[in-house]
């Protein structure tokens, strides 16, 4: 009896001690029960939550009296968002400057693109994207991102790949003949939970070409001539946007 008791009054000491710990989540159940550690809102209706042990519970809301995130209480209707849980298909809104030396035409350019992506697991990203890319032209891009998270964790950072044509739109009754070109670039970034979906910035590097071919007038002899030119862009990306 005297083993039991000392085992009950060990148990609450720990239990003590575990509740005061910040950055832990509380779940209390509706039959006296309590569980700590790290809490996730799950896509069926459930809360599943993960010990320091590493044992993983997973409750009904129904079965669920209330619960604290990190010490602070919270309403059981409230979203625990984990982006891990992002799997399938997204959508993704981007928005870019590109910097570069103010001798190659602009100092500035500015890129606005959207992507239906595709998740394979928490950390793997690949998407395919458009929109509308200001550099020295307006094109369309048609382009592919892979992007790999770094940590398995909510906020980490990552990196990415990008590469696809551009469908340069060219000046109504201008003479030239724009044949398009290519862009790729690669880069680094930051991701983290915003509400219901995730905010993230990028830092990397862009390459961009396009052709264009017009008529040269040579005054000497008094003839016209076929050219063709290749506008070649070394910038820096810097890069926001949001995955739903």
């Amino acid at each position: 009896m005297k083993r039991f008791l000392t085992y009950v009054l060990l148990t609450s000491i720990v239990g003590s001690l575990l509740y005061a710990q910040p950055g832990l989540d509380t779940l209390y159940l509706k039959n006296g029960s309590v569980a700590i550690g790290k809490l996730y809102d799950l896509s069926n209706g459930s809360y599943q939550i993960k010990t320091n042990e590493g044992m993983v519970f997973v409750f009904s809301k129904d079965e669920i009296l209330r619960f604290t995130i990190a010490g602070k209480p919270v309403k059981t209707d409230k979203k625990v968002y984990d982006l891990n849980r992002i799997n399938g298909l997204g959508f993704v809104i981007t928005s870019s400057l590109l910097l570069g030396s103010s001798d190659e035409n602009f100092p500035i350019y500015g890129t606005q693109n959207i992507m239906i992506t595709f998740a394979f697991s928490p950390e793997q990203v690949i998407g395919l994207g458009s929109g509308i890319e200001i550099i020295d032209r307006y094109h369309i891009p048609v382009f592919i991102e892979y992007r790999y998270g770094i940590l398995k964790r909510n906020v980490t950072p990552f990196v990415y790949f990008r590469g696809g044509k551009l469908i340069t739109i060219g000046e109504i009754d201008s003479g030239e003949d724009n044949k398009g070109g290519w862009t790729i670039g690669a880069g680094t970034g930051f991701r983290w939970p915003m509400h219901n979906f995730e905010s993230y910035i990028k830092l990397g590097y862009r390459y961009s070409l396009y052709v264009e071919e017009r008529t040269a007038y040579e005054y000497i002899d008094n003839t016209e001539y076929p050219c063709t030119f290749q506008h070649n862009f070394h910038r820096l990306e810097m890069g926001w946007g949001f995955r739903f």
